[in-house]
């Protein structure tokens, strides 16, 4: 592949740096900025030769130790690339990087760079969630891909990047980097980035020691033609070529030979002599409170005045970094203009080899402080890293229990919490009780619940039944998280709240809250859901409206759109559609705004949304929303609600489809789940939706096997209403098969009541219509009248699933018996009603729109950001039979691009969003 590109500067205006620096100034604009190279942007052609055949190859990885000018020669080439009208961009690595954070720093890059990539939320402080990282590169792609313009991105000092880095965003972007990108990684060694692919393929450039080595000609222009032929040979032997000593060599240098070549002798070539060097030729020249200076900065990767204040408890750094002036190649402004400097890795790296082998008290002390600096500053990362250099394992600890611990998660999501726990050192992870109890809570949102188990009766025996801290931690805060992953494990492990939520645990957690809104709105929001499971739905509303105000307090998005969620159920409990429409968007608006890439989120939206789109007779929506969904939530987040809403739907469009097959392998996948997380809760629910599914399907004998192994009888206590409307049903139909019409009756009336009682409209015509078609041949007529007319009195349209399905199969012979009662006016509507059930039953799960599985399954990965590449490795199919169906698709839709199919196929998915 070759990317070629304009040969002249772009006439099209690039996006400012201010005002890129504006639309994300939570971002270091110093981390996308080359390094200056006004002093060392020596003239080397042939160098730069070799360097503009990158232009020919997709990748270039420039690999050689430091000192070697990897940095100042690619700023230098940047510039030139920039000129020619490539949009170039420069990212710096950190050992402090994590995926989430390094992906909004590339796409910030190209920003600043002139590309727009404001537009996929990649530039937002809010993109966060869990499990995004996939997400943010797809958007990272294919802005790049649809920009069409030739592209280039460095990533410099790419020997510091984490492996995560390495592994799921680099190697990612190398499997599918666009045709429009050529990737320059500079490193002093490759930390373990595989590019056998491109080496094989012809698709790597590779630049090392020995082609950045200078040789004789190349000295000598550095020195201004002012050397003679053997003297330039003579620097270049016994410097090796190494173009930083042969910077200081000159730095340093006099208009005469012989005390040159004094300089000269003293150096050698290997990296001690290279210690020597520096301090024989750089700190000999330097007082001692500038060679001091030095060694406390070192531990800093960016100096600034105040840093360098706080760090030493001085108040020269300003003055001391002006007196400095004559290292300015090694002790650059991070950008021009700017008051932050950094030191030369390689001076860097001397100066705290020296700090640490004379004193590695202060070089410690130096560290602490520096992790206190950047805490104070919200750069967790960082002062982790500095206190772990100190060799202070607790105070990393420390440091995130004081950011609140576990409860990073209700404000940050889940990502940000993985990332600064995998920071911290085994030893810490095991003793520390609130950091215990934050594995709980991962393990938890990963759908590990007996792990999560583990975790918690771990943090019980280390804290003696949370009764003491580790020594420094706060009991208060121990509580908290005690009775935050508590409540959470309830909801997990599909127990109802309120039979299982201690009101101790709630106490205690709003006590300690104080003014924390969050976490007050959270424990609210348990109390309005505990309410919505059981039926109290007024106090559930009641509840929801607290929840929501304190979140609004917090500006917790993510907390209010839960809200929704709990009452768009409510909702649907009371059988207002139209609300559960109204609140299940305001939630999955609020998602796509401020949490586009939280994989957890989505999956809870299309659970729900898919168990809309059945109850109002749209089963290839939701069928469209179940392809996004594991099938059985396994490794997702999901509550007892979820499970059920998603289980359910599945079941019905299944059975709608007569799919045995995907039926058994379905049900078989979900028993072993909730048998190996232990949710037996879960796993009678399931019983009963198996009973009543093969009962839909003609097969009793099946269906009576279930029921006996199961080992259930009609008087089990169900404790939530989706339950409650579950097995009722289930018992009630094996019951009649039984010929125990009368217990079975019993159980549709109590079900009956119960739903009636709670304003739970959904259950109350729901067991309505199954008393109908199971008993309405022998019951009287005026009762059969009486339970229809209230059928159609709280569902006017009979186009709503359940209704069809139900009564669908009997709505002939319910159609006779009503025909038999003569000639009344109140018989007349519900003929009607009927013969419009029979009419939805028959064409039930009609769309507008039909895709072919193929199609749905590309379209579902392209309104992902993937390119035409990748979707095709992920449905392992060629390049062209993606694009085949994409035309397929456009041919369907009206559509001109893939942005306007993707867009077509989302809002068609989310017609009722």
């Amino acid at each position: 592949m070759s990317m070629t590109g304009p040969q002249s500067p772009t006439d099209r205006k690039d996006v400012s740096d201010s005002r890129a620096v504006e639309i994300a100034p939570w971002l270091l604009k110093a981390k996308v900025s080359p390094p200056k190279y006004k002093s060392l942007a020596f003239f080397r052609p042939m160098l730069l030769a070799q360097l503009d055949e990158i232009y020919q190859k997709p990748v270039t990885l420039v690999e050689a130790p430091a000192g070697f000018g990897k940095s100042t020669l690619l700023a230098y080439w940047a510039a030139q690339a920039r000129e020619k009208g490539y949009k170039t961009a420069w990212v710096s690595t950190e050992e402090a990087d994590d995926p989430e954070n390094y992906i909004a720093y590339m796409a910030f890059a190209f920003h600043v760079a002139g590309l727009d990539m404001s537009a996929h939320g990649l530039l937002s402080p809010q993109f966060k969630g869990d499990n995004q990282v996939n997400y943010e590169l797809n958007a990272f792609i294919g802005g790049i891909e649809r920009s069409e313009t030739p592209s280039i991105l460095i990533l410099d000092d790419f020997e510091r990047a984490p492996a995560e880095i390495v592994d799921r965003v680099v190697a990612r972007l190398l499997d599918n980097l666009p045709d429009n990108l050529h990737l320059i990684i500079a490193c002093r060694q490759n930390p373990g980035l595989s590019l056998s692919r491109q080496e094989i393929g012809g698709d790597l450039k590779r630049i090392n020691a020995e082609t950045l080595r200078m040789g004789p000609d190349e000295v000598q222009k550095f020195f201004g033609d002012t050397l003679g032929d053997d003297e330039a040979q003579s620097i270049t032997d016994r410097t090796a070529g190494w173009p930083v000593v042969i910077q200081l060599l000159k730095s340093i240098s006099t208009d005469s030979p012989s005390e040159r070549q004094k300089q000269l002798d003293r150096f050698t070539g290997a990296s001690d002599q290279a210690a020597a060097y520096f301090s024989e030729q750089l700190f000999d020249r330097l007082g001692q409170e500038e060679r001091a200076f030095l060694e406390d900065i070192s531990i800093l990767e960016r100096v600034s005045p105040e840093a360098g204040n706080y760090l030493r408890q001085r108040e020269d750094t300003h003055a001391l970094m002006a007196s400095l002036s004559a290292l300015d190649s090694l002790f650059p402004e991070v950008e021009a203009g700017a008051q932050e400097r950094r030191l030369h890795p390689l001076l860097r790296e001397y100066l705290q080899k020296s700090l640490a082998t004379t004193n590695l008290s202060r070089f410690n002390d130096l560290h602490i402080r520096a992790a206190s600096w950047y805490f104070d500053r919200s750069e967790i990362n960082r002062a982790i890293d500095h206190a772990r250099r100190a060799g202070d394992e607790q105070l990393a600890g420390d440091f995130v229990e004081r950011v609140k611990g576990l409860q990073i998660w209700i404000n940050e999501g889940m990502d940000r919490l993985e990332g600064l726990m995998a920071k911290l050192s085994p030893d810490i992870l095991d003793t520390y009780p609130r950091l215990i109890l934050a594995r709980a809570i991962i393990e938890m949102k990963k759908g590990h619940i007996r792990a999560a188990r583990h975790f918690q009766e771990k943090a019980s025996i280390v804290s003696r039944g949370f009764t003491q801290d580790r020594s420094g931690g706060s009991g208060k805060m121990l509580l908290t998280d005690r009775y935050l992953t508590e409540t959470l494990l309830l909801g997990y492990s599909c127990l109802p709240f309120h039979q299982h939520l201690s009101h101790t645990s709630v106490k205690v957690v709003l006590e300690n809250a104080g003014e924390d809104h969050t976490i007050r709105g959270y424990i609210i929001t348990i109390d309005c859901l505990s309410m919505q499971q059981i039926g109290q739905f007024e106090l559930s509303k009641q509840a929801s409206i607290q929840a929501i105000k304190e979140y609004q307090l917090a500006q917790s998005f993510y907390g209010e759109l839960f809200i929704y969620i709990h009452t768009g159920m409510v909702a649907l409990a009371e059988g207002n559609l139209a609300e559960v429409k109204k609140k299940y968007a305001k939630a999955t608006s609020m998602a796509r705004d401020n949490f586009p890439a939280d994989v957890g989120l989505a999956c809870i939206l299309d659970a729900i949304w898919a168990e809309y789109h059945l109850e109002i007779g749209d089963l290839a929506a939701a069928r469209r929303h179940l392809q996004r969904v594991p099938a059985t939530l396994e490794n997702r987040e999901a509550w007892f609600d979820i499970y059920m809403a998603s289980y359910r739907t599945v079941v019905a469009t299944k059975v709608a489809s007569g799919d045995t097959d995907g039926l058994d392998r379905f049900f078989q996948a979900v028993l072993d789940h909730t048998r190996r997380e232990d949710l037996e809760l879960l796993e009678q629910y399931v019983q009963a939706l198996r009973v009543s599914a093969y009962l839909d399907l003609g097969q009793l004998d099946r269906a009576l096997d279930i029921y006996r192994d199961w080992g259930a009888d009609h008087t089990i206590k169900s404790l939530v209403w989706r339950e409650q409307e579950t097995l009722a049903v289930a018992h009630a139909r094996i019951l009649v098969k039984q010929g125990r019409n009368q217990v079975s009756r019993d159980v549709l009336d109590t079900f009956i009541t119960a739903a009636q009682k709670q304003g739970n409209v959904r259950n109350y015509v729901v067991g309505l219509c199954w008393r109908l078609r199971l008993f309405a041949a022998s019951e009287p007529i005026e009762d059969v009248i009486r339970d229809l007319t209230a059928v159609t009195e709280r569902v006017p349209c009979p186009s709503q699933y359940q209704i069809a399905t139900i009564l669908g199969r009997r709505a002939d012979s319910l159609c006779a018996a009503l025909s038999a009662a003569g000639d009344r006016s109140d018989v007349q509507p519900l003929l009607t009603y009927l013969q419009e059930i029979e009419g939805n039953y028959a064409s039930a799960g009609d769309s507008p729109v039909q895709f072919s599985p193929r199609e749905q399954e590309v379209l579902a990965q392209l309104v992902t950001g993937l390119s035409d590449k990748e979707i095709a490795r992920v449905l392992d199919v060629t390049p062209h039979a993606v694009r085949y169906h994409l035309k397929n698709i456009y041919a369907k839709t009206g559509a001109r691009n893939r942005m306007e199919a993707a867009g077509h196929y989302t809002r068609h998915r989310h017609q009722d969003d």
